[in-house]
């Protein structure tokens, strides 16, 4: 039995019909029924019932087909598992994760840890605005993206893993009047302030709504601004045309141009990659990443 045989044998299966299988596959009709019969002889069962009619598969047939269809379809995703060790001697695994954010603290010792599983593996890292991050990965311009909710990998052919809560923080000038004029700031401080957002995308994740939302707890509606990116918030935040919203991976925690104010809620932080044949090395490099991030002191999970 060859691989020819079966499959012949898998397409007459499909079509029940040797016509349309030796249409599908450019050959004749006799010879796929000398094929099937020589897989039949050499198996020792019958696989169709023929007619003048009709072609049926016989009990046993449905069997064979089964275990052939697992077969075929098992025997692709080993070649492609094989190909994708093959290429990781080579390979640049990219990415994506959301602009100004300092993930040093994690990524130094999941980068280590997976250097020692995929030593001829280089790691790159793109940066995005939120809303970028979805179209990045639909384009493969990424292998995989760490962002925040509230997207979702469900029901788009995604793999989603959930790495743990980062808090929310206000960000805002330290050339603020408020450095000098209080001991003490709190979120209701900016209660007259604009907030930035980020809202030039299709999915708005900092958009008007989202922001009220998270001002909702401490009793004030916030006047909201649109920009059209990360750079343009920031730079309106040192330029004291407004506060933002933002978590406690902003690079900016440390510059000495901004202040923040921790509020009492968090970003679920995700990492997600196209559901595909499983790839060891993008799903190492998940779980590298998962370990480091949880390592991290008085991180959620």
């Amino acid at each position: 039995m060859n691989d020819l045989q079966i499959e012949y044998f898998l397409s007459v299966a499909k079509h029940l019909s040797f016509t349309k299988a030796a249409r599908e596959l450019f050959v004749s009709q006799p010879a796929i029924s000398r094929q099937i019969s020589a897989m039949e002889e050499e198996l020792g069962y019958t696989l169709f019932e023929r007619t003048n009619k009709s072609v049926k598969l016989t009990e046993t047939g449905e069997m064979f087909f089964h275990f052939f269809t697992d077969y075929k379809n098992e025997l692709n995703n080993i070649k492609v598992h094989a190909q994708l060790i093959s290429e990781s001697r080579q390979r640049v695994l990219r990415l994506g994760i959301i602009d100004h954010w300092d993930i040093s603290s994690f990524f130094i010792p999941a980068r280590k840890a997976f250097e020692k599983l995929h030593d001829q593996v280089g790691v790159q890292i793109y940066s995005y605005d939120v809303d970028e991050m979805e179209s990045a990965l639909n384009s493969d311009a990424v292998d995989m993206i760490m962002t925040i909710d509230p997207m979702t990998a469900e029901g788009k052919g995604l793999t989603s893993l959930q790495l743990g809560k980062i808090p929310r923080i206000l960000l805002y000038s330290a050339k603020h009047p408020f450095n000098t004029e209080k001991d003490k700031i709190q979120p209701t401080d900016f209660s007259e302030e604009t907030f930035l957002v980020v809202s030039e995308g299709e999915h708005n994740f900092y958009g008007q709504d989202l922001v009220k939302g998270f001002c909702k707890p401490y009793g004030f509606v916030p006047k909201v601004m649109s920009v059209n990116s990360t750079d343009s918030m920031m730079a309106g935040i040192q330029c004291q045309m407004g506060v933002a919203i933002v978590d406690v991976w902003s690079r900016e925690l440390v510059h000495p141009e901004y202040c923040h104010v921790t509020l009492n809620s968090s970003h679920v932080v995700m990492l997600i990659w196209k559901t595909k044949w499983t790839d060891p090395v993008i799903q190492d490099f998940a779980r590298c990443l998962e370990d480091a991030v949880a390592a991290l002191p008085d991180f959620k999970d």
